[in-house]
């Protein structure tokens, strides 16, 4: 139609228009229910076609009629597309718009408005949407909405999306073909049908969870992020199959936030219940704690779902040299801890033969017989490096009763006094002040 009005009508009964091919509207108006004087009855409207209004045309029904007004979109098999360039209009009581069984709408990034209308898909049907707002962004209609838990609804937008609130909890298909921007899960999903990540698109899975009956197509970039809330213990997102072989394709970006993680933690990120996967993501890209390495043959091998956490080795624990003492002295230990996490280190330090412990990183001891020390510094990654510190114990030497000369007169000389020789031992003898050695100061004998 191009120019002038054309104009439904019916006063009481109801009046079905089905229209097998499509509706341009390029000028003027299209008034699906509209007379002067006319009031009262329906008009339905059932387009197996295409809608397309351009810009400076009116589409839609007017503002005064009473009585009922739908469009189905009713092709049955196949797509269908909606462009609004020009006006919509849906009067005081609004158009029911409904997307029959077997019908796919492509909506592109045009909009279903109106204070009144309400939007409708059907069992089996489907919905494209490229709006930037959302799902919500593409019906704005402002009656009931319903969308149906047995439909299939795909996101090819050129910009990023979020599926918005109006995308049912449980869907039979979910596909994502926007291969500009990532599309944003915005509550969890359970799939019933396939998800399908196209070639070139991306799904941030937003910290939600997917849930699917079938092996999903995965051929695009997958965002998951997750939240560690204890130890090994996460939230987040996470994608469970119920039944089949869980097969990976594409590329997978992870993220973690709360917690630190730890060596031997392990992020369940995939779960298939009946225990088999094939393939491998083309890539994992994932946290990494300091000191830690990551581990994702799981994902890239098919063989799991999880990604987990092991020390890097570069964790080292020092202490003081090995060192010979003689009984009843002490000696500081000196333990320290460098590398892995950086941070957060812990000491403990035991015994061969058993009988010392400390938490301290610098103990002192004073062993009475030879004794190994073992450190273990622990990082605040769960890591640990060990080193030992071998004490050996000299006993202090015996020494005999000093023998001699009878106590000495002042002005005397030539006195001797000796200790019987030990063998090994090395003497210095000390006399009061104003007498002096003579002979032997180092010897047993003086």
């Amino acid at each position: 139609m191009c120019g002038g009005v054309l104009c439904g009508n019916n006063n009481n009964g109801a009046e079905v228009v089905n229209l097998a091919g499509n509706l341009n509207v390029t000028g003027g108006q299209c008034l699906l229910k509209s007379s002067s004087g006319v009031s009262g009855g329906s008009v339905t409207w059932n387009v197996s076609g295409n809608i397309s209004v351009s810009s400076g045309a009116t589409f839609g029904r007017a503002t005064s009629m009473t009585g009922g007004c739908a469009i189905s979109f009713a092709k049955g098999s196949g797509t269908q597309t909606y462009s609004m360039a020009g006006t919509l209009t849906d009067g005081s009581l609004g158009i029911g718009w409904t997307v029959a069984s077997g019908s796919t709408l492509d909506l592109g990034t045009s909009v279903i408005s109106g204070t009144s209308s309400t939007f409708t898909t059907q069992s089996g049907s489907g919905l494209i949407a490229a709006h930037g707002s959302r799902l919500d962004g593409n019906i704005t209609a402002g009656g009931t909405k319903t969308f149906s838990t047995a439909g299939n609804y795909s996101f090819n937008g050129t910009v990023a999306q979020v599926t918005g609130a109006s995308l049912p909890t449980t869907v039979t298909n979910l596909t994502i073909a926007n291969t500009a921007a990532a599309v944003q899960l915005s509550g969890n999903v359970t799939v019933n049908g396939t998800l399908t990540v196209s070639s070139g698109a991306s799904l941030d899975f937003n910290s939600k969870t997917v849930t699917t009956a079938h092996p999903p197509v995965l051929q695009g970039a997958l965002t998951m992020e997750v939240n560690k809330t204890s130890p090994n213990t996460f939230t987040g997102s996470k994608l469970t199959q119920t039944a089949g072989t869980l097969t990976y394709g594409g590329t997978l970006t992870v993220s973690a936030s709360g917690n630190a993680l730890q060596t031997g933690e392990s992020i369940p990120l995939f779960s298939a219940t009946s225990g088999n996967y094939a393939n491998g993501f083309g890539s994992v890209t994932g946290p990494a704690g300091p000191g830690l390495t990551r581990n994702v043959a799981q994902l890239t091998g098919g063989t799991g779902g999880n990604i987990t956490f092991g020390c890097d080795g570069t964790l080292t624990a020092s202490a003081a040299a090995d060192t010979t003492i003689c009984s009843g002295h002490s000696y500081s230990l000196n333990g320290s801890g460098s590398q892995g996490s950086g941070t957060g280190y812990t000491f403990s330090w035991t015994s061969t033969p058993s009988g010392f412990t400390s938490s301290a990183a610098n103990p002192s001891v004073s062993p009475t017989f030879n004794t190994t020390y073992h450190l273990t510094v622990t990082d605040s990654a769960g890591c640990q490096a060990t080193k030992d510190v071998v004490v050996t114990v000299n006993p202090l030497p015996s020494t005999s009763a000093i023998t001699g000369s009878s106590p000495v007169a002042i002005g005397q000389a030539g006195k001797t006094y000796s200790v019987t020789p030990t063998s090994g031992s090395s003497y210095a003898w000390t006399v009061p002040s104003g007498t002096s050695i003579t002979a032997g100061g180092t010897g047993p004998n003086n």
